[in-house]
């Protein structure tokens, strides 16, 4: 205990502030099972705990970039950050909330194509003039994701074409597997291509640094902190670099582990609390859907963005937005509808349950091809903070658009 706070003491103002914050995280666990007929004080609590575990996780998933790659390194960071969006959606499946689950899918690709880079090109724009990155890269992901939203769109397009009266359900439900099928097969191709055939795309432009003196030092005192004494248990020369690194990435990806877990328990707090908490402070369930709930489940990709780009790393950014991006729209959008043709549950009034497809709703269309349009012009090689501002203006519009939605 001493030497945590002979640590805490010693690190910077940020650090201690998400320090500070973390006290929220038993906080919540108390108002879940102590003040349980209190929605709105669970519903706050969670999120506000939320925000220091995604920062603790920041820092790991750049020092596993460091060993891994951009690539897989955003890919580690989106990916856990989306495990919370899925337990929202299949809590919603759970509950019937089939408009709910709809509006956060696509809530969650306008949130990362525009809170995301918005903010990474916002504050990495205030600190550094103009950031770079590799325009063949940039025009590779962009195209990835103008197909990826052409393909579970497509569905609710046509039937915006036809008419409702021409397109019955059976054929959205049909037309909705294939586009599903599409997606998943569309996701482990870029998989493939971005860690087998054209890798060094995604590896060419990182410069790899070595451990600093000062982090091996750190590293090595924490091992021996952690040594017992024992015949099998004995501590490594100081001299060795490669178990210094292979301690480092343990300690990395076992944080990333144990914040996933508590950030996941705390999710499932606020989709407990969340219909609660909605008559209370008086929002719309669509709102709720599209907007608050994909921006407290992509807190960790936003905080690394900030981190990220405030470090001139602007290419994790990228690859931690889009990998998010396309995460959701390749395998969690499939999975929850796969996941709907399992889970059976019965409304109020008797009616038996209805299976999720891609039929969205007009402005949830609309709002997604929009941010996806101005996310792909922006990412053109170079960035400053007036793009950034752009993105976050455009998403205040849809979101405004969301809060005045009746329903």
């Amino acid at each position: 205990m001493h030497q945590l706070l002979n640590y805490i003491r010693s690190t910077s103002l940020k650090n201690r502030i998400f320090f500070g914050l973390s006290i929220f995280c038993p906080i919540a666990f108390i108002s879940k099972y102590i003040f349980s007929d209190n929605p709105t004080l669970i519903f706050c609590t969670a999120i506000l705990a939320i925000i220091p575990l995604a920062a603790f996780s920041t820092e790991a998933t750049e020092s596993v970039a460091q060993y891994c790659g951009n690539f897989f390194g955003g890919f580690l960071n989106s990916g856990l950050g989306n495990i919370a969006e899925l337990i929202f959606t299949i809590v919603a499946l759970r509950k019937g909330l089939i408009n709910v689950v709809k509006a956060s899918i696509l809530g969650a690709v306008t949130s990362n194509v525009c809170v995301g880079v918005g903010l990474a090109l916002f504050f990495g724009g205030l600190r550094f003039k103009e950031q770079t990155f590799g325009e063949k890269l940039a025009g590779i992901n962009a195209a990835s994701l103008t197909c990826l939203t052409i393909v579970i769109l497509c569905p609710s397009a046509l039937k915006i074409s036809l008419g409702s009266h021409v397109m019955s359900t059976t054929i959205m439900r049909r037309f909705s597997y294939v586009s599903a099928i599409i997606l998943f097969v569309l996701g482990i191709v870029n998989i493939i291509f971005a860690w087998k055939t054209h890798s060094y795309l995604y590896t060419a432009d990182i410069k790899r640094k070595t451990i600093t003196k000062r982090r091996q030092q750190a590293a090595l005192s924490m091992m021996a902190l952690d040594q017992t004494p024992s015949p099998l248990n004995t501590p490594p020369a100081p001299t060795n670099n490669k178990l210094t690194k292979i301690y480092l990435l343990i300690k990395d990806i076992s944080t990333l582990i144990l914040t996933t877990i508590l950030i996941v328990c705390l999710c499932q707090f606020i989709v407990d609390s969340l219909e609660g908490a909605i008559e209370k402070l008086h929002i719309s369930s669509s709102f709720t859907a599209a907007i608050i709930l994909p921006l407290v489940s992509s807190i960790i990709e936003f905080v690394t963005c900030i981190s990220c780009a405030l470090k001139n790393k602007i290419e994790l950014t990228i690859a931690v937005t889009q990998n998010s991006t396309s995460q959701i729209l390749c395998f969690i959008a499939p999975i929850t509808l796969a996941a709907s043709n399992l889970i059976f549950y019965t409304k109020s009034n008797g009616e038996a349950n209805i299976l999720l497809d891609f039929d969205f709703k007009s402005f949830d269309l609309i709002s997604t091809i929009f941010s996806v349009a101005i996310c792909n012009s922006v990412l053109n090689g170079n960035s400053n903070w007036m793009q950034g501002i752009q993105l976050l203006l455009a998403y205040g519009t849809i979101a405004t658009g969301f809060f005045y939605m009746p329903f």
